[in-house]
């Protein structure tokens, strides 16, 4: 079993390293709380080589910011579905490509937009079931 934080992920309570997803690759998205309270998505590679990243016009301020989906956030593919919360406290879509760019969208009269990763549903495979670890200090990804 492998533990890890995100660089720069806050160590207080609620704050920390949310491991949320798994593709059959092996590879892990997820966001971290900072110590502001602002959200950011980050990707795990197999190796354990860790890229940050934040949705464009994501908030900064407490609460705000980039989340990934909780459920089916990242495709075989490597792409990651996922929404942000704007400075003006709007939700808005995103879809990141696996080349790093995004896509994102709002959906027609609505402010809230949250969605399953597209094309091949599926499940964590056997012997990589995520979780968080509450500890004093934060929350910790737990990869076996």
């Amino acid at each position: 079993m492998t533990t890890y934080d995100v660089p720069r992920a806050g160590t207080d309570f609620f704050q920390g390293t949310f491991d949320l997803n798994v593709n059959p690759a092996g590879v892990i998205a997820g966001y971290y709380v900072d110590e502001s309270n602002a959200h950011h998505g980050f990707l795990r590679a197999r190796d354990g080589t860790i890229t940050t990243f934040d949705a464009p016009d994501a908030g900064t301020a407490s609460g705000q910011g980039t989340t990934t989906a909780s459920v089916d956030g990242i495709n075989p593919a490597g792409a990651i579905a996922g929404y942000t919360l704007d400075a003006s406290n709007v939700n808005h879509g995103f879809l990141r490509a696996p080349d790093g760019t995004f896509n994102t969208f709002d959906v027609p009269g609505g402010g809230i937009t949250t969605f399953d990763a597209p094309g091949d549903r599926h499940r964590p495979l056997p012997g990589h079931e995520l979780c968080q670890h509450q500890r004093a200090g934060g929350d910790r990804g737990v990869h076996p």
